[in-house]
């Protein structure tokens, strides 16, 4: 976007160039996401992240416990096992097994091998198990993404009970980390030498002082600055839940929507 004169001559506007005269404070930072803006755009960062900043703000992640079902079967034709033969369910370095009979159903093979992966003493330390009659449900005791390393398989020595090699051992829900959603840090800086911001790309951030930004819709001097669900500046509503608010923030020149207004940080 081309500079532009403002008030008379006196200052010249671009988004990111800060208020000239006007002490300011900025940080470092990589982009983790790209932007084709110049400069002038709201930086976002994720707390614990040290080094990285985002155009786009991260949202948080809810923390998921990672569940696989298994789901033996008896092969087409057959009603119970040959017996004194073994079902097998793996959970990482641990086997657990139950003894098939040749009235054996699936119902109590599956009640067997429940009762030996929640054995209080010798059962899973990672796992608990829940009997769905025609299927168990593994669930991890905890949240988060370290489960998801843990190999599980099952397998029969009882030629009448088979794992489908796409059903048979299934992951339903892949174990996730939480995550703070991001925060606002501040307002990327004008430098000459970039026309748009790549991933990878180091990025300075205005964190206090007086920065130029294009506006997302009609401001007036004096309105606390808020963020819009598309990543424009423009006046805070707190009735907006899809606005983020820019806390101290103010906007220090009235402008119409599109054009240019000034921030000042605090």
């Amino acid at each position: 976007m081309a500079f532009t004169a403002e008030d008379y001559g006196r200052s010249v506007a671009a988004p990111g160039l800060v208020f000239p005269d006007q002490p300011y404070l900025s940080v470092s930072r990589c982009m983790a996401d790209s932007t084709t803006d110049e400069g002038g755009f709201p930086v976002f960062a994720v707390k614990g992240e040290d080094v990285k900043a985002y155009a786009i703000k991260p949202e948080a992640v809810e923390h998921v416990k990672r569940v696989v079902e298994v789901t033996p079967a008896l092969k087409s034709g057959e009603t119970g096992a040959a017996g004194s033969k073994t079902v097998t369910v793996t959970i990482g370095a641990k086997t657990f097994s139950a003894t098939t009979t040749s009235a054996e159903t699936i119902a109590s093979i599956i009640d067997d091998l429940v009762a030996a992966i929640n054995n209080a003493s010798t059962g899973s330390e990672s796992f608990v198990a829940v009997d769905g009659t025609t299927k168990i449900t593994l669930t991890a005791k905890d949240y988060g993404s370290s489960y998801n390393a843990i190999a599980i398989t099952a397998g029969s020595t009882d030629g009448n009970v088979e794992f489908d090699e796409s059903t048979g051992v299934k992951q339903t829900a892949a174990g996730v980390d939480a995550k703070e959603g991001g925060y606002f840090l501040g307002i990327a800086q004008r430098v000459i030498t970039h026309d748009e911001y790549p991933a990878g790309t180091p990025v300075s951030v205005v964190t206090s002082g007086m920065v130029w930004v294009v506006v997302g819709g009609d401001v007036k001097s004096g309105e606390s600055v808020g963020i819009s669900s598309a990543g424009k500046f423009v006046a805070y509503d707190s009735n907006d839940a899809t606005q983020t608010e820019i806390p101290g923030a103010k906007f220090m020149k009235t402008a119409p929507s599109g054009s240019y207004a000034v921030v000042v940080l605090k």
